[in-house]
């Protein structure tokens, strides 16, 4: 549960991200790529309440004539109300530490180019813009009925 209101705090605003049930973290943790230990906690020394968490991937690029191991930061998320300095770049180079111990030479994320402290901390960290995706969608307002012709008798579908 702590791992869930630490997700949907850090990630409030992010579209896909936001609003994880506990269904949502049994899905990731009952898949057959999980180990338990690529995910790393932060809890505070004292109290013992989660601060943040890492989760990496590895996958095997079987598409090189020599399989390659790539880590990826898959989620990085700090919760807002307990954020202590050097937190988030001392869970990201943890997770870096784990995959590059496991093989990885080639560390990959995704994040949202608006979001500027995790931009920031990336870039501190080294990593630097290999390709960028542009999203879009409809206003909020958009119709969400489409019609279309059906091209055999002319009518219009909804």
């Amino acid at each position: 549960a702590a791992w869930l209101d630490i997700n949907n705090a850090a990630f409030s605003w992010h579209p896909e991200q936001a609003g994880q049930t506990l269904a949502d973290i049994e899905q990731i943790t009952h898949a057959s790529d999980f180990t338990p230990a690529t995910v790393i906690f932060a809890e505070h020394a004292a109290s013992g309440e989660l601060l943040g968490f890492h989760h990496v991937k590895l996958t095997e690029n079987r598409s090189n004539p020599n399989p390659e191991i790539i880590g990826e930061v898959y989620v990085l998320a700090v919760h807002p109300e307990r954020r202590i300095p050097g937190l988030g770049k001392a869970l990201t180079i943890a997770g870096i530490d784990y995959m590059y111990r496991r093989g990885a030479r080639i560390i990959e994320l995704y994040v949202e180019a608006d979001n500027t402290p995790a931009v920031r901390l990336y870039e501190k960290l080294g990593f630097r813009t290999a390709m960028t995706h542009m999203s879009y969608a409809p206003p909020q307002n958009f119709p969400a009925t489409l019609t279309t012709t059906s091209p055999a008798t002319g009518d219009a579908d909804v």
